[in-house]
């Protein structure tokens, strides 16, 4: 019996403490196949299951989006799916800590509308980052969940397949997989769950040995997304099964083991202040990684504030590449000025008015250039090569300095704004420390004012206890 199944989805990372918002023109339609999609077009193939695909949205994580944005979007992609209607099976590709201004959780919005459309007989499966905030709600609308099992991520390519395996299964076997959620009061920057350390090494671990027993079909840890404040921020647990009992019973046991090790998680690195992290960097004859871990862009920060910059002209360093500072007009400014120009002008500041300002800087045009289609210049302030983007993204591979014609090792201090270092930078650096600086995505959790998210909650409230059951 031949299956058609559709791939969609709408996937956003939303930090609440961003003073930005994510508009509709920030999203990308993803028209062409990528490789995620070509690898589940050749399984289905095998399968004889016809695919097709419809409304898949990307964006990099951001502030809240905003309603009015939202609708229109998710109205666009319903359209789209409406349109292939009637299909078996619906693969998407979501993050699930999406946040719609006055509407809420919009993973969890996005899903209900979706089950309402297409009917309680289509089997919806739902690919997840491990950083998204689930509530209990999620389990009615989906059957099958599997979540990112690395961080950093590494399995995207991998954990999509296994839920377009399970579907595919799920279809040729006629069952009606369950899925069980289970939230945990715990809330984590992600940098202190990192999955090839322990406690996360051994946890993870855990979830293929749990995916072998009868009746189980997939199994997730979900850490959370901390720099949310609303209700359901935090950790969970969730569990896709032959039946409901069955997910409920195993999500209730990993829920409890996740939980007994919530005082064993810290960050994989060396954490301190910015004027410590730069001395220290400046003393080392090593290379020396800093990450610029508040202004993390990867976790929705705008990228565009210059608090570690101006610490490293006060110290007066040298030989340090400082990726990067997001400001469209600077660049702008640095292209109309012209290449071996020297200038003077205010810095960043512009998107995110609330954690930085603009910040006076004064230098010389090095170079200008691309990273992939993105114009960035190379403004050199003494000694430091300050990269300056058109568009607010994350540099956190080798490539994209070779771009640039930056070699890293022959720096003494290469500042990224990332929180970890994904693994290309990882894998080179002979010394990574992470800085405690200013902004939305600040590792020092307890230093933002939660209003919403709910109480108690480790390590907010450090020696509270919990029963799963309840």
């Amino acid at each position: 019996m031949s299956f058609k199944v559709l791939i969609s989805g709408f996937g956003h990372e939303s930090n609440t403490f961003s003073p930005f918002s994510t508009q509709k023109k920030d999203f990308r339609i993803i028209k062409e196949t990528p490789e995620f999609v070509q690898k589940t077009i050749d399984l289905a193939n095998i399968q004889n299951i016809e695919i097709k695909q419809a409304g898949l949205m990307n964006i990099m994580t951001g502030g809240k989006i905003s309603e009015n944005d939202f609708e229109e979007l998710l109205n666009e992609m319903l359209t789209q799916i409406k349109k292939e209607l009637p299909f078996n099976g619906l693969l998407l590709r979501m993050h699930g800590g999406m946040e719609v201004e006055n509407l809420g959780h919009g993973t969890t919005e996005v899903l209900k509308r979706i089950r309402k459309l297409v009917g309680e007989e289509t089997l919806i499966s739902c690919y997840l980052d491990l950083h998204g905030n689930i509530p209990k709600e999620f389990e009615k609308y989906v059957n099958i969940v599997s979540a990112l099992r690395t961080a950093p991520h590494v399995d995207r390519i991998e954990t999509f397949q296994r839920s377009a395996k399970l579907l595919f299964d799920s279809l040729n076997n006629k069952s009606t997989p369950k899925t069980v959620v289970i939230p945990i009061p715990m809330i984590f920057p992600g940098e202190k769950v990192i999955t090839d350390v322990e406690p996360g090494k051994s946890l993870y671990a855990k979830l293929k040995l749990i995916d072998k027993k009868p009746n189980i079909l997939a199994s997730s840890l979900m850490v959370g997304f901390a720099w949310a404040d609303v209700k359901q921020a935090g950790s969970s647990v969730i569990v896709s099964a032959e039946d409901y009992d069955t997910a409920r019973s195993e999500a209730l046991e990993l829920a409890r083991t996740f939980w007994n090790q919530r005082k064993n998680f810290d960050f994989d690195c060396e954490t301190m202040e910015v004027k410590k992290a730069i001395k220290l960097a400046n003393d080392d004859p090593k290379t020396v990684f800093i990450s610029d871990s508040g202004d993390n862009v990867t976790a929705g920060a705008a990228g565009d504030i210059c608090e570690v910059l101006d610490e490293l002209i006060k110290q007066k360093i040298k030989n340090t590449v400082f990726a990067q500072i997001y400001d469209e007009e600077a660049v702008m400014l640095c292209k109309k000025n012209g290449l071996g120009s020297e200038i003077e002008f205010y810095l960043g500041g512009k998107l995110d008015t609330l954690f930085g300002k603009p910040y006076k800087v004064k230098g010389k045009v090095k170079k200008i250039s691309k990273v992939g289609n993105i114009e960035t210049i190379i403004f050199q302030i003494d000694g430091i090569d300050l990269l300056i983007t058109k568009e607010r993204f994350p540099l956190r591979t080798v490539q994209e300095f070779e771009e640039l014609g930056i070699d890293l090792l022959s720096k003494n201090i290469v500042v990224v704004k990332l929180g970890y270092l994904y693994p290309p930078l990882e894998e080179i650096a002979p010394r990574a420390i992470m800085a405690f600086s200013t902004g939305p995505a600040c590792q020092k959790i307890e230093k933002f004012s939660y209003k919403n998210i709910r109480r108690p909650i480790f390590p907010l409230d450090y020696d509270m206890v919990w029963d799963a059951n309840k």
